[in-house]
């Protein structure tokens, strides 16, 4: 028999449960101390009991409350309630991109409005040596004026600390985690780039990129396989996408995207590219193809490479 649910939690008075997923329960709730509205994000026993939830928590709250950027929804408070470590975070009235994409794939102007906002908040954190570590669909919240927020920066995606188990990963989550991650290596912000890759092909495709009805599946799908990259084509999309999409989901870090900043002058560069050329269907286009930005890109990555390994012969 599951506990009656809490009607307050400190000053938090909750108005509503908005949400539940593996990890646990938002609710809707009023800060009657500071007379706004807040939500309360109440883990699982079973994570709320797990160590790596604590301290990850109390990391997040301690970095990401620094942060100050309108597309990043920022944490508030961190509270105890008996056995378990609440965050407090600013109420996002709005809609998931998994809520947004339920009903077929985004429209290509409605996904550059989204995606650039995604990638500039991700850019202010990655300025600040601050890695998100958990984007997917319903980890970004777009309002109804349109602004997108990420959220849940640096919570764990693992519902326990066991390393070896890809059953401590949620199903949905696993075609958003970069190949690293599932190989248990050190996380990286890189990792990041891989995870916006996968999430900008749900959103242009749809459905998720790897699909798979099993843990092994899924994880398998994230480290040998590719998205159909055809399927997203079909829906318009140029071919300078789909080469940048290659890019964020390179099974290698070393051969990723890695610079949050050119992601951004990319990605504005096509949206410019379409927009131009959506104004003026009967004339050739003569300005700059976005191919110049991602050929700088694939430059970049490749003196990282030579560096490593000239590095790594001293």
């Amino acid at each position: 028999m599951q506990p009656p649910e809490p009607r307050k939690i400190r000053q938090y008075e909750l108005v509503e449960r908005i949400g539940e997923g593996k990890t646990g329960v938002i609710y809707k709730a009023f800060d009657s101390g500071q007379q706004r509205v807040v939500a309360l994000k109440v883990p699982h026993p079973e994570v709320a009991h797990d160590p790596a939830y604590e301290i990850r928590a109390a990391a997040t709250l301690k970095a990401v409350a620094r942060l100050d950027h309108p597309n990043i929804c920022n944490p508030i408070d961190l509270v105890e309630h008996g056995d378990r470590l609440i965050i407090v975070t600013e109420f996002v009235n709005g809609n998931t991109i998994a809520e947004l994409v339920a009903s077929g794939s985004l429209p290509t102007e409605r996904f550059f409005e989204i995606a650039i906002q995604i990638v500039r908040g991700l850019d202010y954190a990655h300025r600040n040596r601050i890695r998100h570590g958990n984007i997917q669909p319903s980890n970004i919240m777009v309002r109804p004026d349109g602004q997108a927020l990420l959220l849940d920066f640096g919570l764990p995606r693992r519902l326990s600390s066991r390393t070896d188990d890809l059953s401590a990963f949620p199903l949905e989550t696993i075609p958003y985690v970069a190949p690293e991650e599932i190989r248990n290596q050190r996380p990286h912000r890189v990792g990041d780039m891989f995870s916006i890759g996968a999430l900008f092909c749900y959103m242009l495709s749809g459905v998720s990129p790897y699909e798979a009805a099993t843990h092994d599946g899924a994880a398998n799908a994230v480290l040998y396989e590719q998205p159909d990259y055809d399927r997203i084509a079909a829906h318009g999309i140029h071919r300078d996408m789909i080469l940048l999409l290659k890019m964020l989901l390179a099974k290698k870090k070393v051969d990723r995207c890695a610079d949050t900043d050119q992601l951004l002058v990319t990605l504005e560069s096509i949206d410019d590219y379409f927009k131009k050329r959506s104004c003026h269907p009967d004339r050739t286009v003569t300005f700059q193809s976005p191919r110049l930005y991602l050929l700088i890109s694939l430059l970049a990555v490749l003196l990282v490479l030579v560096w490593s390994m000239l590095a790594g012969g001293k």
